[in-house]
């Protein structure tokens, strides 16, 4: 079976995975115990951020 992923892309993948493993970490455990105003804003900041790398991800390539 041919490889499907772009080893160009291993190093930045595992960058993005370890984000994905400290925002879980920072935020999972305490959850319950944050501040529903801060809990709101946290929930803002990564809606925003979601919506950013969905455009990123859709964007075309110029050639």
């Amino acid at each position: 079976m041919k490889h499907r992923w772009n080893p160009d892309n291993f190093e930045t993948i595992g960058k993005i995975m370890r984000e994905f493993a400290k925002l879980r970490s920072n935020i999972g455990p305490r959850i319950k115990d944050i501040d529903p105003t801060k809990l709101e804003h946290i929930y803002e900041v990564i809606k925003q951020v979601c919506q950013e790398i969905e455009a990123i991800v859709q964007e075309k390539p110029s050639f």
